[in-house]
């Protein structure tokens, strides 16, 4: 999906979606209600370049982040992300944001923290697989794609 296909509407529909399983008894933190309401006109150039994104830029591109969380772990993100390293194709991920951490084992906590990593994972894969469901593009979706488009080519 190209960015300036990617409107106010388009966006809301997204949220609503992560948050549905990301909060799955309807109570969304209060930090979180600035992010739920998008223009419905609001166009790329301006969605983008809004103080509630993230932007990361980097050797995969541009990439765009919103802090929406889950009921367990604050830090999870719902992420617009470059396909492939260009600027042209992008998708949606659910960024468990769990994997820059260092923890041993034998560290207070480290269990219970895998414990939260294998959550946000199972989460991440549930709220991607219906955003597919939905027609919202994803990683998933993309190699779907590619691959069907390889095999009509034989």
């Amino acid at each position: 999906m190209r960015l300036n296909e990617i409107d106010g509407e388009f966006l809301e529909r997204t949220i609503k979606s992560y948050l549905s399983l990301a909060y799955p008894h309807g109570t969304v933190p209060e930090r979180i209600q600035p992010l739920l309401t998008w223009e419905a006109g609001l166009r790329c150039n301006q969605w983008c370049t809004d103080d509630r994104f993230e932007v990361c830029k980097g050797a995969q591109g541009t990439q765009y982040f919103l802090r929406l969380g889950n009921h367990f772990y604050p830090n999870m993100k719902l992420g617009i992300v470059a396909c492939a390293g260009d600027e042209e194709e992008f998708v949606f991920v659910a960024d468990t944001h769990d994997r820059h951490f260092e923890i041993d084992d034998d560290q207070p906590g480290a269990l219970r923290f895998r414990e939260v990593q294998r959550k946000n994972e199972d989460l991440k894969e549930e709220i991607e697989a219906q955003w597919q469901m939905e027609g919202i593009p994803t990683f998933g979706s993309f190699n779907n794609f590619f691959n069907q488009s390889l095999i009509s080519l034989r």
